[in-house]
């Protein structure tokens, strides 16, 4: 879609950029049956629906595979995001990799 518009009108301005990053984000978030993404801080809390399809073995490998994310005893993962780091493509790598190991 970013392609095409940018063939059309030239580059987009940074609030198209966000906005396709965001259905992007929940897109992949409807698929993974995830009730809310919410940032506090630094933090991001990501909350899934009771019939989420991930496999629990699925979500503990993402939980090991990065630093700063952990899964609290209420099912809600949590994320640490690092100064400089990009908030919603830190998001979006981390539910790609839900969406791969589920």
């Amino acid at each position: 879609m970013r392609k095409e518009l940018e063939d059309r009108f030239g580059p987009p301005p940074t609030s198209v950029d966000n906005l396709l990053e965001y259905a992007v984000l929940k897109s992949i978030s409807e698929r993974l049956r995830i009730s809310s993404v919410e940032r506090q801080g630094s933090k991001i809390a990501i909350r899934f629906h009771p019939e989420t399809p991930i496999d629990p073995a699925a979500l503990v490998s993402v939980v090991r595979s990065r630093k700063g994310i952990k899964l609290d005893p209420s099912g809600v993962l949590w994320m640490e995001v690092t100064r400089g780091e990009q908030v919603s493509a830190a998001v979006r790598n981390v539910l790609l990799s839900l969406r791969r190991q589920g």
